[in-house]
């Protein structure tokens, strides 16, 4: 394309010094900005434009990382969180059974000839109320198990979403780092597109 490529030639020599071997991570984002801040020192605005891109999309790499970190971690807690409900409410359900065992037993033995059928009756009526109330416990516990299994569902499909966008934005800078080897805006363009493609499958 020669000197008619961002119209100066200094662009593509000014980024030169970004190469794919030196596409900076997620988390080293400020390196890329100093990168950029290089090129404009040396060649100006217009030789800086594509390593400032460069730092942009790194930037939004990062944030879509971090954000993708806490959507895993979120998932991870909600997932902890259910088993521990699950675990609750599975003792409650053996401490029902064990209630309203006594509560048939006590009621048995009240109708039994010669026995303190009161007594008796009050203590099968205690276990019944307790029963009761170890049941809507019990109810409530996998109910809350639900709701957190759905937390984590959740939290896990953000952070897929967030992985391609992730991707999509590595590949934006992958992408703008090879245009400055080989001189073609058209390839430059199409970093710009991945890049606001990573943002919507992010937005999404």
């Amino acid at each position: 394309m020669g000197r008619s490529e961002f119209k100066l030639e200094e662009v593509w020599e000014g980024a030169r010094k970004t190469t794919m071997s030196e596409i900076p991570p997620a988390h080293e984002n400020l390196e890329t900005a100093e990168h950029a801040a290089h090129a404009a020192t040396e060649g100006g605005l217009r030789a800086a434009i594509v390593p400032l891109s460069i730092a942009v999309m790194a930037v939004v790499a990062g944030a879509l990382g971090g954000l993708e970190s806490t959507a895993a971690s979120d998932a991870i807690i909600a997932r902890s969180d259910a088993s521990i409900r699950r675990n609750e409410a599975s003792d409650l359900w053996s401490q029902y059974q064990a209630e309203s065992l006594k509560k048939h037993i006590y009621a048995i033995a009240a109708g039994q000839p010669g026995a303190d059928s009161a007594a008796l009756k009050a203590q099968s009526d205690g276990f019944a109320k307790q029963e009761t109330s170890l049941q809507a416990q019990a109810k409530a516990q996998e109910t809350s198990t639900e709701d957190a299994l759905a937390t984590s569902d959740k939290a896990m499909e953000r952070h897929h979403q967030l992985t391609y966008a992730t991707s999509i934005v590595q590949l934006a800078i992958a992408l703008a780092s090879i245009s400055i080897v080989i001189r073609r805006r058209w390839l430059w363009y199409g970093s710009l597109a991945c890049l606001a493609a990573g943002i919507v499958v992010a937005l999404i």
